[in-house]
């Protein structure tokens, strides 16, 4: 099970860009959250499966830019293996 943090995903696709905003989203979108110890506090995570493919592609492409990788075709078949 991959997960992400809520924070990692704030402005990706059609989440908004605040985290109080993200969780309202998520939780109308019956994307379930998970808590975990972090450093100084709580983390919320969700199941990067249980996301709509907008956000996910735009997660994807937001870790290809802040990379430098040149962009190419995103495959969700190829992503999924």
């Amino acid at each position: 099970m991959t997960t992400v943090a809520v924070r990692s995903i704030l402005g990706s696709g059609s989440v908004p860009s605040h985290r109080t905003s993200a969780e309202r989203w998520l939780r109308r979108n019956g994307i379930e959250t998970f808590k975990r110890k972090g450093n100084g506090g709580t983390v919320h995570y969700v199941r990067l499966a249980d996301l709509p493919a907008e956000v996910r592609r735009a997660l994807a492409e937001k870790h290809i830019a802040e990379a430098g990788l040149p962009p190419g075709d995103y495959d969700d078949a190829a992503h999924a293996r």
